[in-house]
Parts: C-alpha cells; structure tokens; sequence
C-alpha cells in the first residue's frame, strides 16, 4: 500500500490516495508513518494542504509519530501554496514536537 501511495503522491493525485487509505483502512490495515507521510505528500502536492494537515492530525491522534519527512510534505504544501504563515506553524510544531531543527 504504502508503494501505491508513493505513486499517486508522486503525480498529485490526492482523490486516489485518499480512496486508497480508505480501501486500506477498511480492510483492517494500520497506516505507518511512511504511509501517512505520503498520503500526506499526495494531499499536499495536490495543493489540499488543509485536507493534508488534518491526516497529519489523524495520524498524531492514532498514535503514529511524524517523521521529519512528514513535517516537510507540509511545509513543501504550503509553501508552493504560498502560505508561509502556515509553513512556519508546522515548522514550530514539528520543533515543539521534538524534531531538531
């Protein structure tokens, strides 16, 4: 799964990585952090960065600790969106998280 959605994040197809972790979900599979940070990056490149930093919340309310990787999906989403303000929140949260800088 976590391949396929590397695939669709790759190309920016958001609606099909989303489908996907639905179908994964429903089949009774736990995402990873490499799976939600793809999601995430599929989210983001999609230029859905508000959809993208809610599965950054759903992964942190499921347990699943952000990688480095997962922050910079983000902050990569905002900032081609322009949103630096949001860039820089995520940067902190990331930090406040206890990733290094």
């Amino acid at each position: 799964y976590a391949t396929l959605l590397k695939g669709f994040a790759s190309v920016g197809d958001s609606t099909r990585a989303l489908a996907l972790q639905k179908e994964m979900l429903a089949h009774g599979v736990q995402m990873n952090v490499v799976a939600y940070t793809a999601l995430i990056s599929a989210c983001a490149s999609a230029g859905e960065t508000e959809v993208a930093a809610r599965v950054l919340d759903d992964m942190s309310r499921v347990g699943c600790r952000p990688s480095a990787q997962t922050y910079s999906a983000l902050i990569r989403g905002h900032c081609l969106k322009g949103e630096m303000a949001e860039a820089l929140s995520a940067f902190r949260k990331a930090v406040a998280g206890g990733l290094r800088r």
